[in-house]
Formats: structure tokens, sequence, C-alpha cells
């Protein structure tokens, strides 16, 4: 059984997750007002870099009331999980309601896209996109920002388990740090470091070589950053050393993409071009923190909400 992350929060908490700025909630102040005053403060401090799939794994609190809530919370989701035939009814249906809204979507899409063909002058030039360099750009899009936004799930939980957890579930998680959200901060900022580095490289690079290879060393190094989270993630130093080169490889990938439909596409698209890989990286973004969060909830330990370790590196390597 998949659910979402947010089935652990109590339902007070879930409207300040879900309002919770990932990058700026867990680095710097926001850290610290995180873990002084809870996730309003962190929320307030921080409006400029949304990511809505990784609030839910920074919510765990040691107060006694919060606590309580997240206890209730773990007993409503076990009654959840072992309910009768009417929570096998209930779930049948949602799962048919996901389905057919996953049908819509696509149907919704691939209309949009024949209709932009047939109009003398489309909004979004199809023909456009499907030029080589401007298509493999967006699938390079697509597939970077599930690494980017996937890994603001993962790391995060991973960091701060078993930390809030009941006793009962926190005695079976062997793996994690325990990690609050101002250290949490801490282990993501070199990610943040070599960004600020690697981006401008990326420039360089490609104004001697090409914009093709800062996007493909980017990728590459994104995937080593990738696999050293999933196969050793036991020390901090693991945790350091992976960030840096998954920080290190996908701005490095954004500047060199970017630079390549700028110098593909005609002047005139350069607005709607930029535009479409921006959505592109967001779609990526949301399907990658989505998958992150479906296999941590589907591999737990036993019939526990709490996921396996092997969860972690299943979701890391894909």
């Amino acid at each position: 059984e998949v659910r979402p992350l947010t089935w652990l929060a109590p339902t007070r908490r879930r409207a300040h997750a879900r309002d919770a700025h990932a990058l700026l909630a867990v680095t710097g102040p926001s850290g610290e007002l995180v873990d002084q005053l809870g996730w309003p403060a962190g929320g307030l401090d921080g409006r400029s870099s949304s990511l809505e799939a990784a609030g839910p794994n920074l919510f765990f609190s040691n107060r006694g009331e919060e606590r309580h809530q997240a206890q209730q919370a773990v007993r409503r989701g076990d009654d959840l999980r072992e309910g009768g035939r009417g929570g096998g009814r209930r779930q049948r249906l949602r799962s048919v309601l996901v389905t057919a809204e996953v049908a819509i979507s696509v149907a919704l899409l691939i209309s949009w896209g024949v209709a932009e063909l047939r109009v003398p002058e489309p909004m979004v030039d199809m023909r456009m996109l499907a030029r080589r360099p401007v298509f493999f750009a967006n699938l390079t899009a697509l597939i970077g920002g599930a690494a980017m936004f996937g890994s603001f799930v993962l790391v995060p939980t991973l960091l701060q388990l078993p930390n809030g957890l009941p006793e009962r579930f926190a005695r079976l998680a062997d793996y994690g740090f325990g990690a609050d959200a101002t250290t949490t901060g801490l282990y993501l900022l070199p990610s943040a470091v070599t960004g600020l580095a690697s981006g401008p490289l990326a420039g360089v690079m490609g104004r001697r070589w090409g914009s093709k290879w800062p996007l493909s060393l980017g990728m590459g190094l994104g995937a080593v950053g990738l696999g050293i989270l999933a196969e050793w993630h036991s020390e901090p130093w693991h945790i350091v050393l992976g960030m840096i080169f998954l920080g290190a490889g996908l701005p490095m990938t954004f500047a060199g993409m970017a630079t390549i439909i700028v110098e593909t596409v005609r002047p005139f698209e350069t607005g709607v071009a930029t535009g479409m890989n921006t959505v592109m990286r967001t779609i990526g973004g949301v399907i990658g923190g989505q998958v992150g969060a479906a296999i941590l909830t589907a591999q737990t330990i036993g019939d526990t909400p709490v996921p396996t370790e092997g969860a972690f590196a299943t979701a890391f390597w894909i």
C-alpha cells in the first residue's frame, strides 16, 4: 500500500509543512527558527524556494504535545493499514480515481499538442520543441529535476530518522542520524556551495568546448553523487561527499541546457523555449519527489510506517 508521507503529520501541522520552503527552512537562520519555534516560524522566514514534497520530512519534534499527536497519527495509520473490507474498498476506489486522473491528463496533453499543431500561430510551437537539441535538453531537464527534488525529499528524511518517531518505532530504525533541522541544513550546505561554483564554470566550458559538455559532465557528476548516497550513507562524510557531487553536477547541467536552447531556437522563440524547459524541470521535480515518497511508504519494516534502509537505496538509484 502506498500513501503520501503527509499522513504521518498531525493535521494542524500539514498546512505549515505544505507552505514551508525546504532549502531556506533547513539552512541558515531558518533552520534554527524551525528547531526553536516550530514550522510556522520556518515557513514565514523562507518564502522564495518552495518544495512541497520535502516539507513533511522535517516536521518531527520532541515537544511533548506534538510528539503525542504524532503517535496518534501513527496509530491512525496502523488502523488504516490493517483496515477491513471497507478500507480495502476505499483504497481501490482511490486507485481508480488516480488512474482516471492520469488518463484524463494524458488525453488533454495529446489534445493540446494536436491543437497547437493545427493553428497558424501556436502559443507553443510543437515543431520547435521537436528539434533534436531542444527535445533532449527538455528530457534532461525532466531527469535532472527528478534527481534534484527527489534528493531534497530523501536526504533530509534519512538524516532526521529516527528523530521524532515514537519509541516503539525508533528502535527499529538502525540507520539515520537523528539530526534536527539546523544540522540537516549544514549537511545540505556543501551542495549549495559547489553549485555556486559549477554554474559559472559551465559558462566557461561552454564558450571553449560547447555547452553539451557541461551538460553531460553535470549529469555524470549528479549520477555519481546519487550512487554514493545509495551505496554509502552510514557516516556523515558519506552524505557530505554525495551532496558535493550532486550539488556540483545539477547546476552545471541546468546552465548548459539553457545555453543549448537559446543557441538552437530563433530569437523570438527564446521565451517559449526556455519557459517550457523550466516547466519540464518542474514536472521532473514533482515526479522525483513523489516517487521517492512512494518508495519510502511502500517498503517499510514489517507493518510499521518506518521505511527500510533498502528503500532509501532503491529511491536513490531510481
